[in-house]
């Protein structure tokens, strides 16, 4: 695929020199293919990567393509979409950049073949600086440009041409810049430098330089900045204990200092970076002599005249030098940190992606009546109980310090509402009543009900209680009892609850508060939209900070959505959602097979419309005196509890009846035994052929049709782990094995919740070669403990994987 920019520029012309117009006829045009550049890249199939960028053009959805049109993406999954979807706007840019290079340069009157042929044939922004960087205009500050405006330029060409130069010739004492002959020899050496420091060549075999194996990142810790003015002694003693206690939180890395460039890692970067900014390391970036050598050599010898008298060469080594040090290795550090800062965030946002979408895809605890605990010391631990289809039902506080009056209202609440399941925010004093909850669990009155608990990440859910979602959904109460209702239904349906908040306030990342938030939404707003619509929302139930995640919904029309469901009643069936207003076909082709509409929900099964949160008293208003129109002519279609795409009705209908079945059958045993059977039978390629689709839209319609109504693609990812008693810290020792949940997982290995109210680390040297993600069940042995068995935020245990449960 191929931009064309079109560009209109006036003919100029420059004597000694071939230029090339850009013109409507004749417009910028890269020299390679889009689909070309990312195939090679990512390994993928060429053919498939041109069908993927069609369809990226047309408006589909990552979703939407990974499920219904595996076909022409050859299979690619939702990770390589995205690849492709992020190299594909890049090198639109990078395109659009080139065109834009191309004309400042012309506009200049310097655009030849071969500079326009080099812009043809890039493909990166930095390839592009580089040759854009003898045409920038430079700063009027620069000392380059201070020399030209004392009339020394035509003096530097000559002498860079090997021309003799008698300096004291050019010498002005009137004028700035001209007043001695070291004055003049600074000024033409300055300009030397500027035009060495844009060469092409040059550039290139800069980078060379940090290609060596002992070319590396060097770390020292940094004093600490008081500032002169303050006379308090307690305040600069502060100040100075604060930095020491940061220091200590990258003591690793001052025991290291040395870091390769050659195998640095992602969070190794990102903690240097932090580190750095908050004033506590110095970082140096260091070459071998060598390597700088081979470099003095290149330019030595593209650069010198070789008929330059010694007098000259010992100028030409005064420019090499400053020209090396003042501008080419500033910028080659600055080339090197920004690089690696680039990469190990792009490293840290799929790490981020990751533990999103597995904590998202946890399985939802339904059928059950939910109490949470939202742990506290000053303010009291808060309670909340919801329901099965969570509405809250009590609520309430109790303080760890009376412990005989918080254990009579918590046994009376659990018995009251028979409540079986407890969880328990992971926040402040969350050990302490983990401790006051298993002993109560132990009492006569509880036994019979056979409780259990779990923690649950509370990560933003404070964040998310003063929010204008929350306030609206929970009027009348407190924030703080608002908090314990978010992680009650966090347990619940994960899912739906967790959509509410900014993932970034998740805590399940690797130095997400350091990374561009630009791409960080960006990213995580496409996890988010691949787990709500793999897993379905039900159009007739769903809250609209569900629904707007659906593929091709977002959140104006989520609205609309429904508004059109409170005045208008249920949906009945799919396609009533293009009654919607605004919403057209290419919506619902994306949309419509990530939404199903429940039989239950229907008025053929309902007299009464069901009563969420989502229907706000705004809406509630404006639809107040309107006629709901209940279609009594609609009926409800089995199809739509499924995850086949309506363009595919027409195929699914025809292979049920092949076999001697019908629709209202999904789900069955019978369409079970009778789809395996005629697939061995015929084959998928001739079934396929039979129904006319292709072997891909043949499994989702055979999947479809035998899943049961209730069936939840979560319940293949980790469930949360349960408990009815404590272990203590006391209780660890090197080689004590224990059973935990991973909680995060980052560049050098994973966080694991083992219960004892600090979470251990399995290093990636003791994973033993097993992969785990977050939210996975584990066997491990602890390995090493330091720090205070007393203190849980200063205890680190150190875990070796034992097996993946």
């Amino acid at each position: 695929m191929d931009i064309q920019i079109l560009y209109h520029f006036k003919m100029t012309s420059v004597a000694g020199s071939s230029k090339i117009l850009i013109t409507e006829s004749k417009p910028f045009k890269v020299e390679w293919e889009i689909a070309d550049v990312i195939a090679e890249e990512t390994d993928l199939d060429r053919t498939a990567v041109q069908n993927t960028i069609d369809m990226l053009e047309m408006a589909q959805t990552i979703p939407f393509i990974a499920r219904y049109r595996r076909q022409q993406s050859n299979n690619m999954d939702v990770e390589k979409l995205r690849d492709v979807a992020r190299l594909l706007q890049e090198l639109k840019d990078v395109q659009a950049k080139a065109a834009y290079v191309a004309k400042q340069i012309q506009a200049k009157g310097k655009l030849t073949s071969t500079i326009l042929r080099d812009l043809q044939r890039t493909t990166t922004v930095s390839e592009i600086e580089c040759v854009f960087s003898p045409f920038k205009p430079a700063s009027k500050k620069s000392l380059a440009e201070r020399a030209k405006a004392s009339g020394l330029e035509d003096a530097a060409k000559k002498f860079m041409k090997g021309g003799r130069m008698n300096f004291k010739l050019l010498v002005d004492p009137k004028t700035k810049g001209k007043e001695d002959v070291t004055a003049v020899q600074n000024g033409i050496m300055h300009i030397i430098a500027e035009i060495i420091a844009s060469d092409k060549e040059t550039l290139e075999q800069l980078k060379e330089i940090s290609t060596d194996r002992e070319s590396m990142i060097v770390v020292t810790p940094a004093k600490v900045r008081l500032d002169k003015n303050e006379k308090d002694p307690k305040k600069a003693k502060t100040a100075s204990e604060s930095h020491a206690s940061l220091s200590e939180n990258f003591d690793v890395y001052f025991r290291r200092k040395f870091f390769p460039l050659r195998d640095i890692q992602s969070f190794h970067v990102l903690a240097i970076n932090r580190a750095e900014k908050n004033g506590v390391m110095s970082v140096k970036v260091t070459f071998p002599d060598r390597a700088v050598r081979r470099f003095d050599s290149f330019i030595v010898r593209k650069w010198t005249p070789p008929d330059a008298t010694t007098d000259e060469y010992k100028l030409w080594k005064a420019t090499f030098l400053d020209v090396y040090e003042r501008l080419l290795l500033p910028r080659l550090i600055r080339e090197i940190r920004s690089g690696l800062t680039k990469n190990a965030q792009s490293e840290s946002l799929a790490i981020f992606g990751s533990n999103l979408k597995h904590l998202l895809m946890s399985p939802p605890i339904l059928g059950k009546t939910i109490m949470a605990i939202d742990p506290g010391f000053s303010h009291g631990c808060k309670v909340a109980i919801i329901s099965q289809r969570s509405e809250i039902l009590q609520t309430g506080v109790f303080y760890l310090r009376f412990p005989n009056n918080s254990s009579a209202m918590l046994i009376r609440y659990l018995s009251t509402f028979k409540c079986q399941t407890i969880a328990i925010g992971n926040g402040t004093a969350c050990r302490e009543t983990e401790v006051f909850v298993s002993r109560i669990l132990q009492t006569p009155e509880l036994r019979p009900l056979n409780c259990s608990y779990c923690i649950v990440n509370e990560n933003g859910a404070s964040i998310y209680s003063v929010s204008p979602l929350a306030i609206e959904e929970m009027p009348d109460l407190d924030p703080n009892i608002r908090s314990a209702v978010s992680i009650a239904r966090r347990l619940q349906n994960p899912l739906a609850e967790l959509v509410k908040i900014e993932p970034k306030h998740l805590g399940i990342g690797q130095y997400q508060h350091d990374l561009p938030k630009g791409p960080l939404e960006k990213t995580l707003e496409s996890v988010v939209e691949e787990c709500v619509s793999f897993v379905g929302v039900d159009i007739n139930s769903c809250s609209a900070e569900l629904l707007r995640y659906v593929a091709g919904i977002g959140q104006a029309m989520a609205a609309k959505i429904i508004k059109h469901r409170v005045c208008e009643g249920p949906f009945i069936n799919r396609s009533q959602l293009q009654e919607v207003k605004g919403l057209g076909k290419k919506t619902f082709q994306q949309c419509a097979g990530f939404i199903r509409v429940s039989p239950s929900e229907t008025p053929e099964n309902k007299t009464e419309d069901k009563v969420d949160s989502s229907k706000t008293s705004s809406e509630i208003h404006q639809c107040r005196g309107k006629k709901r129109k209940h279609h009594e002519t609609l009926s409800h279609n089995p199809l739509d509890t499924t995850w086949i795409h309506p363009e595919s009705y027409e195929a699914a209908e025809r292979l049920v009846s092949i076999i001697g079945l019908s629709t209202a059958d999904v789900g069955s045993s019978k369409m079970k035994q009778m789809l395996d059977k005629i697939l061995r039978n015929a084959g998928d390629e001739t079934l396929a052929d039979n129904i006319g689709v292709d072997v891909h839209t043949l499994k989702i319609i055979m999947d479809g049709l035998k899943s049961p109504s209730n069936f939840d693609i979560r319940s293949d990812f980790s469930e949360p782990v349960f408990k009815k008693g404590v272990t203590s810290a006391d209780d660890l020792r090197i080689g004590t094995k224990l059973t935990g949940q991973v909680v995060n997982v980052v560049g050098f290995g994973a966080f694991v919740d083992v219960g004892v109210g600090s979470d251990g680390l399995i290093h990636t040297s003791k994973m033993r070669g097993k992969l785990v993600v977050q939210g996975n069940k584990v066997e491990v042995c602890v390995d090493s403990i330091s720090g205070s068995k007393g203190h849980h935020s200063k205890l680190k245990i150190g875990l070796q994987l034992l097996r993946v449960m």
